[in-house]
């Protein structure tokens, strides 16, 4: 990480270290969850802070897709197999 987004990672963790706030985790299920997503998440978890985590524009895809997004995201999440994962639409409110 460089410049403002290494700024904006010290920030976020000097916050959560402060605040410890309740987490709600979102990434983009289209996408998946990248390695930044991972880097930032297993912070959280070293934290022990409470987090959700939340599959966001489930609208745009299948039941069979939402699935596969899932168990991928479990495999990459498998230090953190107990913190639930939900799937959301923003855009539709499911």
């Amino acid at each position: 990480m460089h410049g403002i987004e290494r700024i904006s990672y010290e920030k976020t963790i000097a916050m959560l270290e402060y605040a410890r706030p309740v987490i709600i985790f979102v990434i983009d299920a289209t996408l998946g969850i990248s390695h930044r997503d991972m880097t930032l998440f297993d912070e959280i978890n070293r934290l022990a802070l409470p987090i959700i985590f939340v599959l966001n524009k489930t609208d745009l895809l299948d039941a069979k897709q939402i699935k596969g997004v899932q168990a991928t995201t479990q495999k990459m999440m498998d230090f953190a197999k107990y913190i639930p994962m939900l799937p959301m639409s923003a855009k539709t409110g499911e």
